[in-house]
């Protein structure tokens, strides 16, 4: 929130909500609140996309929310084998398919 103070008193107007995952924040909804209640407008929500479900973007929904959410990709073919993780391309297009942008 300090954070927030700053960028208010500067006349920050838009912000990128980025990580790491910031969808893993315990806070991430709070957080967003606080940054809509100051009409400060997000831009962009950078995510690797596993989180973006239903649920998400219902809160996204309620909230109005119309913002761009870019999913960290590597590549078809290379996705899994970048990130470690069997499946995680799979995981990522499935998402990407959920989001109203698709």
């Amino acid at each position: 929130m300090t954070m927030l103070d700053a960028f208010e008193r500067c006349g920050i107007r838009s912000v990128g909500l980025t990580g790491g995952e910031p969808l893993i924040c315990k806070d991430f909804w709070p957080l967003v609140d606080e940054i809509l209640k100051r009409g400060i407008f997000i831009t962009t929500i950078f995510s690797n996309g596993l989180l973006v479900t239903d649920a998400f973007l219902d809160e996204m929904e309620k909230r109005g929310i119309r913002t761009t959410i870019q999913f960290s990709f590597d590549g078809v073919g290379r996705h899994d084998w970048m990130r470690g993780v069997p499946g995680a391309e799979k995981a990522v297009m499935k998402r990407w398919r959920l989001s109203p942008a698709a």
